[in-house]
């Protein structure tokens, strides 16, 4: 009858106190049974927003809900709209289970970058607007800067490729992606 070989808990509770009432004159101290706290399937849902530099190099956030204040670690190289769940971390249910917490990731962009899909996957580009003279010039990623040399021939709305100097997912390098725009 026990409920964790598949019994009826509340049949078993009542079986334990009628075992402790015939027991209660032999002083023969029988354990009571208590429920174990039922899992909590809740998911508490947040929105957090990193820098660049934060994405690059994970971080802790403090994070707020009803519950109160907790600190989660965010992983280096999290993607913009990823979702990363934390067991144990959201609000709390009648038996003080603790239920997930739900972390969609947003970035807060320095200007000229933006996130975008290319082919299968997303990469990091840079947007560069030159007005009368094409010049090379010098980007900064993550407290690293790299000169970019400029071609011969540039076009509004070409893509150069810097191999190795964009974001960095999952312990892979990807380029950086630089749109040049002409006025």
């Amino acid at each position: 009858l026990h409920p964790d070989k598949g019994g009826d808990e509340e049949v078993y509770i009542k079986l334990l106190e009628a075992y402790n009432l015939i027991l209660d004159g032999y002083k023969v101290e029988v354990p009571v049974y208590k429920p174990k706290p039922k899992p909590n399937n809740h998911v508490t849902y947040i929105d957090v927003f990193l820098t660049l530099e934060e994405g690059f190099n994970g971080c802790k956030r403090n994070v707020y809900h009803k519950d109160g204040n907790l600190v989660i670690d965010i992983p280096a190289g999290v993607m913009p709209d990823q979702t990363i769940v934390y067991d144990g971390y959201g609000e709390t249910n009648s038996d003080g289970v603790r239920g997930k917490l739900s972390v969609d990731i947003k970035f807060i962009m320095p200007e000229g970058f933006t996130f975008e899909r290319y082919l299968s996957e997303t990469v990091l580009v840079y947007s560069v607007k030159f007005k009368n003279k094409v010049v090379d010039f010098t980007v900064t990623v993550n407290n690293k800067s790299k000169k970019i040399k400029m071609p011969s021939k540039v076009y509004d709305g070409m893509f150069l490729k810097v191999k190795d100097f964009g974001y960095v997912n999952g312990g892979t390098k990807h380029p950086l992606y630089v749109r040049i725009g002409l006025k």
